[in-house]
């Protein structure tokens, strides 16, 4: 009876060493999540205040825009009034550069 009462007394230390085990790893996933929550929402956080901000510049509400770039916004042409509910883009401020008839996009193989 011996043998089996020490591979009874090992087996118990071993279910109690690894219930120890998974409860440490629990806690330690439980707290790296709780990191990682506070890590994404201050992120979001950051984020939605950067839309905020350039939504308000966008419509020239942020208090820091100086009246040079007020008035350049202001010098927009509105479209004529056979188009007024179409939105314009303004031109854009650098001339594109010259096409060559090819596209930057399309990949060259070599044979």
């Amino acid at each position: 009876m011996g043998a089996l009462t020490e591979s009874m007394t090992r087996l118990r230390d071993e279910i109690l060493e690894l219930r120890h085990n998974r409860q440490t790893f629990r806690a330690d996933l439980e707290r790296s999540t709780k990191a990682a929550q506070f890590r994404v929402s201050a992120l979001r956080r950051a984020i939605a205040n950067d839309l905020a901000g350039a939504r308000r510049a966008w419509c020239g509400l942020a208090s820091g825009i100086s009246p040079a770039t007020r008035r350049a916004h202001d010098l927009v042409v509105p479209p004529p009034l056979e188009h007024h509910r179409e939105t314009r883009l303004p031109p854009p401020l650098v001339e594109p550069a010259p096409s060559h008839g090819k596209s930057p996009f399309k990949k060259h193989r070599k044979h």
